[in-house]
């Protein structure tokens, strides 16, 4: 099995750069909802990749054959410069005062020590206001060299770039990053969303999640949410905002208009 799997990499590996050079991947967008509202706060920016003979590749293949490759920094690029510049299309379109719109951004693209000046060329060469861009980042970036990294977000910072710790809860360190780090939002695993039925230890956790953030000043982002349970659940813990496909899966960009007029919780 090792061999094949070593075989349609080593396959995959060629087409993706191929698709990387050409600007080949797709960029589709996930709502992030109100919980309180449904109305859709924000955007996250997700990377899909259809391969010419395999057909739709998962992120969680591609994304890391991408960053063992070395193609990582020119695929957040690209990803980073058409969420900054369909956010400004959107928001010229449909005017609103609190919008966002996340991208991830792995650990290997915050070694570059250029990443804080391409992230201000972008957002200055788009046109969009400062406060709307987010950069979801994972514990990684923040353990791997922290005086570094704690430099460059606080350029970010003081650029109006948000600041967003994705898979909250999953690592070791999370709660001493929060005091060490200009944090604006968490967003809580799925995995623990999708324990919250039926664990009550789980349903402990996320309440002082939610709790310890708010006390912060932060805003506290549910994934994963997929039942109506999920968001009476949330919603009861004082959760703030929630993706899932519930809500709406993530979206090719032509779509996007429509959905941000919607309210995308019915309360049925």
């Amino acid at each position: 099995a090792s061999r094949e799997r070593r075989a349609r990499r080593s396959r995959l590996g060629g087409a993706l750069r191929r698709s990387v050079e050409v600007e080949g991947l797709d960029v589709h967008y996930q709502p992030v909802v109100s919980l309180v509202t449904g109305q859709v706060r924000g955007l996250e920016a997700l990377t899909r990749w259809t391969h010419p003979q395999h057909g739709a590749v998962p992120p969680s293949e591609f994304v890391p054959l991408a960053e063992e490759m070395g193609l990582i920094d020119r695929l957040g690029h690209q990803v980073l410069r058409d969420a900054c510049r369909r956010a400004a299309g959107w928001l010229h379109e449909h005017p609103r005062d609190q919008f966002f719109v996340n991208v991830n951004v792995s650990p290997r693209q915050f070694r570059d020590p250029h990443f804080v000046e391409r992230v201000a060329q972008v957002q200055a060469m788009s046109g969009l206001r400062p406060g709307v861009l987010g950069l979801e980042i994972t514990e990684a970036v923040l353990v791997d060299r922290p005086d570094v990294v704690g430099a460059m977000l606080n350029d970010l910072r003081n650029m109006g770039v948000r600041l967003v710790l994705d898979d909250f809860g999953t690592g070791f360190s999370s709660l001493s990053l929060l005091r060490r780090f200009p944090v604006h939002a968490i967003k809580i695993d799925h995995s623990f969303v999708g324990a919250l039925d039926h664990d009550a230890t789980t349903l402990h956790i996320v309440r002082g999640i939610v709790s310890l953030a708010h006390a912060l000043g932060m805003v506290v982002i549910a994934e994963g949410v997929e039942t109506r349970e999920h968001v009476v659940t949330l919603r009861g813990l004082g959760c703030d905002l929630g993706q899932g496909w519930l809500f709406s899966p993530a979206t090719p960009a032509h779509d996007v208009a429509r959905l941000l007029g919607e309210r995308l919780l019915r309360d049925d």
